[in-house]
């Protein structure tokens, strides 16, 4: 039997699972999206491939780098902010991408959205344990971690579309 307090949370927390894996498969998605349309993107922007091969690596680069960072500030302020501030930070950074003029302002851009996807990956599973009773955190953890691989799975052909 359920405690009170899972009962209370339970509505809710589907909705929580809902956002951190629609999160999560973005920031798998756009790990290799770029990779199939680099050519594309050095002919767009007239750019040599020097830079271009930046689009993808600036993305990687910053999730790398800020994982750990993102992982202790969801400790200190919370899994809930830093996973908002993360999907704001994603959200804007691929709104830039969009609107990039040059091939160098587009790899700044892919850095902002390999920071976002640092804070959504970071925070997210925290966020699920928060608010998983301890029966379902399981379950959760796997359908975010379905979502990511179907990111990393589908970017290339979506790149490709």
């Amino acid at each position: 039997m359920r405690s009170f307090k899972e009962r209370q949370r339970a509505p809710g927390h589907w909705w929580v699972l809902a956002t951190v894996m629609t999160g999560t498969f973005m920031g798998g998605l756009d790990t290799y999206i770029v990779n199939v349309s680099l050519p594309t993107i050095a002919g767009t922007f007239g750019a040599e491939i020097a830079v271009v091969q930046w689009v993808p690596l600036a993305y990687l680069v910053a999730v790398t780098s800020t994982l750990v960072i993102s992982g202790r500030a969801a400790d200190l302020w919370g899994s809930r902010r830093v996973y908002v501030g993360g999907l704001l930070t994603f959200v804007v950074g691929s709104a830039l991408c969009g609107a990039a003029p040059t091939a160098l302002v587009l790899v700044a851009c892919r850095g902002v959205q390999g920071l976002g996807a640092a804070m959504l990956l970071s925070s997210g599973q925290a966020l699920l344990a928060e608010v998983f009773p301890e029966g379902q955190r399981g379950r959760a953890m796997a359908c975010m971690h379905v979502a990511v691989a179907l990111g990393f799975t589908l970017g290339p052909s979506m790149g490709g579309l």
